[in-house]
């Protein structure tokens, strides 16, 4: 199975694996459900620090490299159309929340009064 098989595993199970009977059902389905598909598989592989044009190229060279690239192209998949469902899903990712360390009882505080936190902002 490639690469664009397993990452866009809904679009191929709905394609089939004959890329003949693939190009003809990529007629029929509606180009935003195609793109959808594809937002959906790529959503674990892009990071919110992928670089778009990055991704672009290494996606259109595993859709060629897959076989299904006449299968884009039937579906009217174009670059720009990849590099939209990139950055979508990069402007969807939000940054990581960090936890902010409070200092255990005993620890200095941390505001540097040098005090034990429990003796001054821990209490």
């Amino acid at each position: 199975m490639s690469f664009i098989q397993q990452h866009a595993g809904g679009v191929f199970q709905k394609l089939g694996s004959n890329k003949l009977i693939a190009r003809i059902l990529a007629k029929q389905i509606s180009k935003e459900d195609f793109l959808d598909e594809l937002r959906d598989a790529w959503e674990d592989v892009i990071t919110k620090n992928s670089d778009i044009e990055e991704g672009v190229k290494k996606a259109a060279e595993r859709i060629k490299k897959s076989g299904y690239e006449g299968v884009f192209k039937s579906a009217s998949i174009t670059e720009d159309d990849l590099r939209k469902v990139i950055t979508d899903i990069k402007n969807d990712k939000s940054d990581p929340i960090r936890a902010i360390h409070t200092p255990g009882r005993n620890e200095p505080c941390s505001c540097g009064s040098g005090k034990k936190y429990k003796y001054c902002c821990g209490k």
